[in-house]
C-alpha cells in the first residue's frame, strides 16, 4: 500500500504525519514568515483556542475526511459564532492547500464541506438615492461642518473608515 501511494507522489511517511504536529510546522515555519505579526497573533488564537485540542488534533492527516471537518464545524457552532467557524475554515484552507502542494495528502478534505450560513446573509447593502445625496450636499453646501457627508458621498468610504482618517499636516523645508 505504501509504496502505491509513494508512486502517487506522497510522501513517504505521508501516513504517519498527525494533524496537529504537521499542522504546527506548517504554522510556524511555513504560514509565520508570509503574514503580518498582527494577522499570525490573531490566527495563532484560532489554533491555540480553536484547533490545538478538537477532535482533528489526533488525527492522521491521511485520515481526515470531509465528514470529520464537517462535524468539528458543528462542534464549533455550539459554541462559536459563524464568522469564527469562517475564520477557522480560512486557517483550514491554506493549511490543506498545503498538505496537498507538499504530497502529504491526495485531496483536500474541505472541498465537500459546507460552512455555515452567516446569521445576517438575508441583509443587502442598498445605495442612497439621488435624492438623499441631494439633501445630503445641500446641507453641507452652507455648513462647513457637514463636509464630510459630501466626502462620504463622493468617496463612497463607510462610517468606521470615515472615523478612521487622520489629518496630517506636512511640512515643505527648503533644502
Amino acid at each position: 500500500m505504501n509504496i502505491l501511494n509513494i508512486n502517487k507522489g506522497l510522501s513517504p511517511n505521508f501516513d504517519k504525519a498527525l494533524f496537529n504536529g504537521a499542522f504546527k510546522a506548517w504554522f510556524e515555519n511555513v504560514l509565520k514568515p508570509t503574514v503580518s505579526l498582527s494577522t499570525f497573533s490573531r490566527y495563532e488564537i484560532d489554533y491555540r483556542l480553536r484547533l490545538k485540542d478538537s477532535s482533528l488534533s489526533q488525527m492522521r492527516l491521511s485520515d481526515i475526511k470531509s465528514i470529520h471537518v464537517q462535524c468539528f464545524y458543528n462542534d464549533l457552532l455550539k459554541g462559536h459564532t459563524v464568522n469564527t467557524v469562517r475564520l477557522v475554515h480560512k486557517l483550514l484552507r491554506m493549511f490543506f492547500i498545503y498538505c496537498v502542494k507538499a504530497d502529504l495528502i491526495v485531496k483536500n478534505p474541505l472541498l465537500a464541506v459546507e460552512l455555515p450560513k452567516n446569521e445576517d446573509d438575508s441583509t443587502t447593502n442598498t445605495a442612497i438615492s439621488d435624492a438623499v445625496i441631494e439633501k445630503l450636499l445641500q446641507a453641507a453646501q452652507n455648513d462647513i461642518s457637514r463636509f464630510i457627508y459630501t466626502f462620504a458621498v463622493f468617496t463612497g468610504l463607510r462610517q468606521g473608515e470615515l472615523l478612521a482618517l487622520l489629518i496630517r499636516t506636512l511640512t515643505l523645508t527648503k533644502g
